[in-house]
C-alpha cells in the first residue's frame, strides 16, 4: 500500500515535471507542464491540463507547434515564468514587438489585461509621462539635497548649544508664475541656521524647481507621504501664499505660489553621539 502511495505521488511529480517544447511560429520554448498549468485560467493553463492533452497532436512525443508569433511569445513565457511581462517601447532592434502586438497575443493566449497590468508592462507609460516622471523625480531629489544640506551641514556649535530636542524648520516657496522664483530659510530652535564654510546650498544645481509650484499642487500629498515615511521625526505641509519682493528703490512686486513647511525634530542623544563616534 505505501509503495503504490509513493509511486503514485513519485510519478505525479514526474508529470508536473515533464518538459514540454513549444514551437511557436517557427521559433521553440522549452518549460515544464506544470509551469504552464500553474495558470489555468489562461489558453496554455487549459491546453495541457490532463483532461484536455489527450486531444492534442505532438511531433516527437513532447513538441507542440502553435501558429502564431514566435517573438512575441517571449513575453508571454515570461509571464508564466514569473507572473510579470518585462516590456518597453525602447526595447527597438530586428525582433521589435509594438505594444498593439503584445496585446494581441495576451488575448489570444487570454491573459487578461489585469494580469497584464499587474505584470508591469513599462510601455504603456505614454512620452508625457515618462517626462513629467522624470521632473517629478528630480524635483523630490532636489528637496531630499536641500533638507541634506540644511541638517547635516548645520555649524556643529549651533547643534551642541541645542543639548535637548532640537528642530529644524525649513521653508521653501515656489512662485505660480515667475516659474524660476523661489525662496528658502531655514531655522534651528527659532534660530537662522548658520552653515559650515563651503557647504550653503548651491541652487544652481535644484533640478526641478522651476516647476515646484504646478508639482506641488499636482503631487505634494505623495511627495510629503514619501519624506515623512523616509525622515525620522520630519513633518510636512503644503500651504497658500503671496510673497512680496523690492529690488531697489523698484516697486514692490506680488506674486501667488504655494510653499512647502517642513519640520524636523530630533533628540539630543548623548550616548548614541557616544556609541557612533571613535569613543564607542
Amino acid at each position: 500500500m505505501a509503495e503504490r502511495l509513493l509511486s503514485s505521488i513519485i510519478r505525479k511529480e514526474h508529470i508536473a515535471k515533464e518538459p514540454i517544447i513549444l514551437n511557436v511560429g517557427g521559433i521553440k520554448y522549452e518549460t515544464y507542464k506544470s509551469t504552464l498549468t500553474a495558470h489555468p485560467e489562461t489558453f496554455l493553463g487549459t491546453m495541457f491540463q490532463d483532461r484536455v492533452r489527450s486531444l492534442m497532436l505532438a511531433n516527437n512525443g513532447n513538441e507542440y507547434f502553435i501558429d502564431r508569433n514566435g517573438h512575441v511569445f517571449h513575453y508571454i513565457m515570461q509571464f508564466y515564468r514569473t507572473g510579470k511581462i518585462f516590456w518597453s517601447e525602447q526595447n527597438r532592434g530586428h525582433t521589435y514587438v509594438s505594444y498593439e502586438e503584445l496585446l494581441e497575443e495576451l488575448d489570444y493566449f487570454q491573459i487578461p489585461v489585469s494580469s497584464a497590468s499587474s505584470a508591469k508592462i513599462s510601455g504603456q507609460r505614454s512620452h508625457r509621462s515618462r517626462i513629467l516622471s522624470s521632473t517629478l523625480t528630480d524635483f523630490v531629489n532636489s528637496i531630499d539635497k536641500l533638507i541634506t544640506v540644511i541638517t547635516d551641514c548645520t555649524d556643529p556649535n549651533e547643534l551642541l548649544n541645542s543639548s535637548s530636542d532640537y528642530s529644524w524648520n525649513i521653508n521653501i516657496s515656489f512662485g505660480k508664475h515667475e516659474r524660476s522664483i523661489f525662496s528658502w530659510w531655514a531655522t534651528l530652535n527659532g534660530k537662522p541656521i548658520s552653515f559650515r564654510e563651503g557647504h550653503e546650498p548651491n541652487f544652481l544645481s535644484y533640478k526641478g524647481f522651476s516647476s515646484g509650484c504646478n508639482l506641488l499642487e499636482e503631487f505634494g500629498d505623495e511627495i510629503g507621504n514619501y519624506f515623512e515615511e523616509n525622515i525620522e521625526g520630519l513633518s510636512w505641509k503644503v500651504y497658500e501664499g503671496k510673497k512680496t519682493s523690492k529690488k531697489g528703490n523698484e516697486t514692490t512686486h506680488e506674486f501667488s505660489g504655494l510653499s512647502i513647511f517642513i519640520n524636523i525634530t530630533n533628540v539630543f542623544d548623548h550616548e548614541e553621539i557616544v556609541d557612533g563616534s571613535c569613543l564607542a
